[in-house]
């Protein structure tokens, strides 16, 4: 990600990604928190009721923080009981998300203090869908 950065802008600070910019259009962080901001003002979810995270960990450079499991335990440990997940970041769901989110965050967020995660079914090929990509490939 750092070497694609032409700008210096990735990671120089704790809030680099936070908002959309020239600088990191391209950055597939910045994209995740600005998807997330928009989908929580379109259905008018106040910034305290959401949180970002990443499920993945690519390598050892930490860039993709927070990690989903640490937001995980701690929203169980502070009391939550249940938390609605969703995928943006992907038009279809796989196998490992499913199982990952579904399963073994779900067991994590239990063994914590958690009663369940809801894992918000992707896109896939329903007709809202295939009619977005339609429209973004035109």
């Amino acid at each position: 990600m750092r070497k694609a950065d032409s700008f210096n802008h990735c990671l120089v600070n704790d809030t680099c990604c936070n908002t959309l910019t020239e600088k990191n259009a391209f950055c597939y962080r910045a994209q995740c928190f600005d998807t997330a901001r928009l989908l929580a003002e379109a259905l008018q979810i106040n910034k305290e009721k959401y949180t970002i995270c990443f499920q993945s960990r690519l390598g050892r450079d930490p860039w993709i923080k927070p990690y989903s499991d640490e937001i995980i335990k701690s929203l169980a440990k502070k009391g939550i009981k249940k938390l609605l997940v969703f995928a943006p970041a992907f038009t279809s769901d796989c196998l490992e998300t499913i199982y990952e989110i579904g399963v073994e965050y779900d067991e994590l967020f239990k063994k914590h203090g958690g009663e369940k995660i809801q894992l918000v079914e992707s896109l896939n090929d329903s007709a809202e869908g295939i009619q977005m990509l339609e429209k973004l490939s035109k």
